[in-house]
């Protein structure tokens, strides 16, 4: 009888345990992250000068920009792979993007292409310390959305706080 698993070797051996330690650094750089953008580069951006919807554009422009890394973090550590179709449609003025997504990584991926995001997200990431200040700054309104995150063009609309 033969086994649809493949015999364990001390190759398939190593790369477990470096994808197991590319993961772990994956979500350390991740909660370190969003507590570095909230206790110190947020108020860095917000003593630069400009109005609100500078300050805003140029703090959605940041978390945009940390979450690309994130993903060619991740894909570079061997975390994941992925293949993007259709990047050029993302981010027109006006346009609706409906991610209904079962993980956080797709909205990461969605505002890591889409660079002045606005999103609504589900009320447990406003509750999370590491994810509270990083969904603050792309929305404007904290209201929950169980499944599906919005993203929209920017908008001149005040920025909640949660």
């Amino acid at each position: 009888m033969d086994l649809a698993t493949q015999p364990v070797t001390e190759k398939n051996r190593d790369a477990y345990y470096w994808r197991l330690l590319a993961t772990a650094a994956s979500f350390a750089l991740f909660g370190l992250g969003g507590l570095c953008l909230r206790l110190v580069v947020f108020p860095f951006l917000n003593c630069l000068p400009g109005d609100a919807r500078t300050h805003r554009l140029r703090a959605r422009k940041t978390v945009s920009r940390c979450f690309w890394f994130f993903v060619r973090f991740m894909a570079r550590a061997g975390v994941l792979t992925y293949d993007i179709q259709g990047a050029e449609k993302l981010g027109r003025p006006g346009q609706m993007i409906i991610a209904n997504h079962p993980s956080l990584i797709d909205v990461v991926f969605l505002i890591g292409l889409v660079r002045h995001a606005n999103c609504v997200v589900k009320q447990s990431l406003w509750e999370n310390p590491f994810t509270r200040t990083p969904c603050a700054v792309p929305n404007t309104s904290a209201t929950t959305a169980a499944w599906t995150c919005l993203i929209l063009p920017p908008t001149p609309l005040k920025t909640a706080r949660p």
